[in-house]
This record gives C-alpha cells, sequence and structure tokens, in this order.
C-alpha cells in the first residue's frame, strides 16, 4: 500500500511540472534548457502521506480487505 502511495505521489509531482512546462508553452515563455530542467521532488514523504488518503489507494485496498473478509467469512 505505501509503494502505491508513493507512487502516486511521484506521479501527482510529475503532473505538476508537466504542467509548469505546458504553461510556460502557452506563455511562450518556454526555453530549450527548460525541456531538459529535472527538478528534485521536494517533500515527498509528505507527498506520500497525502497520497495514503487518496481514493485510488483507499478504494483498491478497502476492496480488497472486503473481499478477504467475505472470502474468510464464507470458508469458516
Amino acid at each position: 500500500m505505501f509503494l502505491d502511495a508513493f507512487y502516486e505521489a511521484l506521479e501527482r509531482w510529475f503532473r505538476q511540472q508537466y504542467n509548469q512546462v505546458v504553461q510556460k508553452l502557452n506563455e511562450n515563455a518556454l526555453y530549450p534548457a527548460d525541456l531538459y530542467k529535472i527538478e528534485q521532488c521536494s517533500a515527498l514523504l509528505s507527498r506520500t502521506l497525502q497520497a495514503l488518503g487518496s481514493f485510488s489507494v483507499w478504494g483498491f485496498y478497502g476492496g480488497v480487505g472486503v473481499g478477504i473478509i467475505l472470502l474468510l467469512s464464507v470458508m469458516v
């Protein structure tokens, strides 16, 4: 579950970087050096903890948990 939240945090950070490049492109303020600029993801732990509360993480693992509980109740 933590790995999924970590991936989602990185994905959100990447989309933020992408949106900044698109905004610069639309404002005609994009330079070739901007295309190759790679920044380190800041506050990765807090972003990951925030992603732990997202529906995409809990929707999946909640469904798995409910499925396991139902399966165990049928087996008993």
